[in-house]
């Protein structure tokens, strides 16, 4: 998200240019690994976007813009990338396979997705329908979707049983802390108003559920339509990473281990095994998060009644095995590198920005690149780290979400005042084992006694830093708050380059 492409109009056609870079099997690892072609065109296009620019500020009695071609030429010549761009830019890359031995990491089957990501734009582009969903899927015998469908005996696809639900909310006015005044605009499901899952009475699907909003909450009913309505429901991943035996078993969201239970903050994803009810109908789900709860899309059960061949779900020791890269991070011991940008505070200002009313939203005490360009945490490769993360704010619970690399869930400390809320007590969630994996996580909101002392919301994250080096971003996955200023550079560099590459050659602010 760090290459920002300046829209084009009349694009040259890249085709054949493009196609030499994926036929060659070789993903590009710099610059100049690029076709000629394609290299000195896109300077030369640049170059006259900066004077197109120019002249426009001229025109209108403005100074003219930083050069994007000179910021292009430093990366360039620094051993990086450009990050200005005219029209387009061919993404070539694996999906690593654990198994090869070329990583450490290695690509978690599961549901992900992708948006446009220009920083103080983000909110209006999701605003605008600019994201989807994005399946990978296993492959390996005994691997995560093979299990599902042997199980169902569904074949080499999921076919009808699958059902991708991608939420989203359109809207052309950003509010700076939902998105919607009320923050309860309608959740359209794949660009529709409430449409309708037709299910057969009985029949099993499996439903990925994307929250690709700005920033509001999706807390299904699934409670309601399990007791009252006979529904069935197995969850089987949280944010493209697969339930281990024991959580697929245990199920910490649905049965409430986990703060929150099953709450979709923008950003996070969920698969469910859903069984349908024996009984035919139309059945409601419903966003509970507001007040009344909304409708989002219905069921429809109907046909003649399906019985699954090895009964409704899979049982615990029928499960998925975790592949070895997706196991129990060791707690970091004494020769690993702590995270000296830990914690993570997440902050607003009581008072208001006095350019605009709008509120002052930071982390660590600072909007994004606001005393200019600098990395804000580094880490080095194959580094093993706890970080803590806080919510020093009454509200909202911001989700905190970081690129490249999930991490697992070690804690969560959730505040609550006493009776006379002259004090706080913390409910905390510590599991002993087989923590799950996340990439969006949402931080409990912050209490303050009477006497004004803070008791912030708090979660410790796990995480490890293989295969990739290089900079990107964590930030609060409601958008607008990211577009305001909550978000931070991060940055991986070689071990042997710990500290002294953190900083320098950093991507401008765009």
């Amino acid at each position: 998200m760090l290459v920002q492409i300046v829209p084009q109009v009349n694009q040259p056609n890249w085709t054949s240019t493009f196609n030499k870079i994926y036929s060659s099997g070789k993903i590009p690892q710099h610059w100049s690994d690029l076709p000629d072609d394609y290299r000195k065109k896109q300077l030369l296009m640049v170059g006259e976007y900066d004077k197109t620019q120019a002249a426009n500020a001229k025109k209108n009695g403005l100074p003219a813009p930083e050069s994007l071609l000179a910021a292009d030429q430093e990366a360039i010549a620094a051993g990086g990338w450009p990050q200005y761009l005219i029209g387009a830019f061919p993404n070539f890359f694996e999906l690593p396979d654990y198994s090869s031995g070329r990583y450490g990491a290695g690509q978690a089957p599961g549901t992900h997705w992708y948006h446009a990501h220009k920083h103080g734009s983000t909110s209006l582009h999701m605003l605008n329908g600019m994201s989807g969903a994005f399946i990978i899927e296993s492959t390996d015998t005994g691997g995560y979707d093979q299990v599902i469908r042997k199980f169902y005996s569904w074949g080499d696809s999921y076919g009808p049983h699958e059902k991708v639900i991608v939420l989203q909310e359109y809207d052309s006015v950003v509010n700076a802390e939902r998105v919607g005044p009320n923050g309860n605009e309608q959740m359209l499901v794949n660009g529709q108003a409430t449409p309708t899952i037709t299910m057969a009475p009985g029949e099993v699907q499996l439903w990925r559920i994307v929250n690709a909003t700005a920033g509001d909450n999706f807390i299904p009913n699934l409670q309601a339509l399990q007791s009252a309505n006979g529904f069935a429901f197995r969850q089987t991943a949280q944010d493209g990473v697969q339930f281990s035996p024991s959580n697929y078993g245990s199920q910490p969201y649905l049965n409430g281990v986990v703060p929150g239970g099953m709450n979709l903050s923008g950003g996070n994803r969920v698969d469910l095994l859903v069984q349908a009810p024996t009984k035919p109908g139309v059945y409601t789900v419903t966003n509970t998060e507001n007040s009344p709860a909304t409708p989002i899309f219905y069921v429809s059960v109907t046909g003649s009644q399906v019985t699954p061949p090895n009964g409704a779900f899979p049982g615990q020791s029928q499960w998925a095995t975790m592949p070895k890269y997706l196991q129990d991070l060791p707690a970091p011991g004494p020769n690993d590198i702590p995270n000296p940008g830990s914690p993570v505070r997440f902050q607003q200002w009581a008072k208001t920005d006095p350019v605009n009313g709008l509120p002052h939203l930071m982390i660590n005490n600072k909007q994004f690149e606001e005393t200019g360009p600098i990395i804000d945490q580094c880490m080095p490769s194959n580094g093993l780290q706890d970080w803590v993360l806080e919510n020093d704010t009454s509200g909202p619970a911001h989700p905190f979400h970081i690129h490249v690399n999930p991490f697992q869930i070690v804690e969560i400390d959730t505040p609550s005042l006493n009776a006379d809320k002259t004090a706080a007590t913390y409910n905390k969630y510590t599991p002993s084992s087989d923590y799950i994996w996340q990439d969006v996580i949402a931080i409990p909101v912050g209490v303050t006694t009477t006497d004004g002392t803070l008791y912030p919301g708090k979660v410790v994250i796990r995480q490890r830093y293989p295969d990739f080096t290089g900079t990107f971003v964590l930030h609060c996955h409601i958008l607008p708050h990211e577009d305001r200023g909550m978000m931070q550079l991060v940055r991986i560099v070689p071990a042997n380059m710990y500290p002294k590459a953190c900083q320098g050659n950093i991507p401008q602010h765009h």
